[in-house]
């Protein structure tokens, strides 16, 4: 694990003067997996468009839903407008097939970028987008008002190999996934999928802001020191909005997820009980009502696997334990182990 901490950032500028994102600095790092979590309005999403329409490089912009791709097709919705604006780059889109559409530049004739949707990638599989290096996944995590992807990590995953196909094999670099969102849950899907959630609780508790693994292909930036979002909490939204919205919008904070019932705790003290998929669950030795969950194995001879079937015996002989947590008497070592206990009984 390789944390860059936030008192060297200036080796890694990854706020430019102006106090907006440097998205050329996360793009020349070259690490295919990289999932960034930043207050509203930091230069996100534009700072990534500026550059590679400044540089001339084709891109793939991905939404989680064909109507979120669709609105990305006008240049009344499509959040491609600003940036264009500012660059003075005339667009229109054109048809690629029957739900993907690409950018074209009116001054140029080029290819801005290909617009296609998570949730309907299969459609894609018979484009090559192989030309590709780049792919934007705008607003990865999701909001409680949007409709989900079921395996929604695992979605991505399949979307990637879609758009890779072989260019490692080949002799090129594999395509930079870069992934983007306001931070709401730390335990979507997404980062389950990619084994990110114990990490970005440990960044959050060390007020770090960058982890980087290339060796695994992946980082993860959750920015908690933006300029630009100190300068915004003192604007009106920020001062006559809920302090829960300001936590989300300015501060970055994953709003979704209680942290209460987080502690590790030394295990001396307990015993092990049952334990389901990757969870082990044990029971204070003198506060029999005391129970905590972790990925710690212990000995026990009730086990269920993370199979339908298990899962299904699982909710049927220990529902009481789900009771146990909402009444908030089931302690847990991270969040990592809240998000797939509740994986498990749902």
């Amino acid at each position: 694990m390789r944390f860059l901490r936030y008192d060297i950032l200036k080796y890694m500028n990854i706020y430019l003067k102006s106090g907006y994102l440097n998205a050329e600095e996360i793009v020349e790092t070259r690490i295919p997996f990289t999932f960034i979590t930043g207050a509203r309005g930091i230069g996100k999403t534009y700072g990534f468009f500026k550059y590679f329409i400044t540089n001339h490089i084709p891109f793939i912009l991905m939404r989680r839903l064909q109507d979120e791709a669709e609105l990305q097709h006008d240049p009344i919705t499509s959040s491609l407008s600003p940036v264009c604006f500012d660059l003075s780059v005339p667009w229109h889109s054109e048809k690629v097939s029957k739900k993907i559409r690409k950018i074209i530049r009116e001054d140029t004739d080029e290819e801005i970028c290909i617009i296609v949707a998570l949730s309907t990638f299969s459609g894609a599989r018979g484009i090559d987008l192989t030309r590709y290096d780049y792919c934007i996944y705008d607003e990865f995590i999701t909001e409680p008002h949007v409709r989900s992807i079921k395996m929604e990590g695992l979605a991505l995953m399949n979307a990637y190999e879609t758009i890779n196909r072989n260019k490692e094999l080949q002799g090129h670099d594999p395509v930079m996934m870069i992934c983007l969102s306001n931070s709401l849950n730390i335990a979507n899907d997404v980062f389950m999928q990619f084994d990110l959630v114990s990490i970005a609780e440990s960044m959050l508790e060390t007020d770090q802001e960058i982890y980087q693994d290339p060796e695994n292909h992946l980082q993860l930036f959750i920015l908690q020191h933006s300029p630009i979002s100190a300068k915004k909490a003192k604007t009106a939204l920020y001062t006559a909005g809920s302090e829960e919205y300001a936590k989300m919008a300015i501060e970055n904070k994953f709003i979704l997820n209680d942290f209460t019932y987080v502690k590790k705790r030394s295990l001396k003290e307990y015993i092990c009980i049952w334990a389901v998929g990757d969870l082990y669950v044990y029971q204070h030795k003198s506060r029999q009502d005391e129970y905590y969950i972790t990925f710690t194995k212990g000995p026990t001879k009730k086990i269920y696997g993370s199979n339908y079937m298990d899962l299904q015996r699982c909710r049927r002989d220990k529902w009481r334990y789900w009771t146990m947590y909402l009444d908030g008497c089931i302690r847990f070592d991270s969040y990592k182990a809240v998000a797939l206990f509740e994986k498990y009984f749902n």
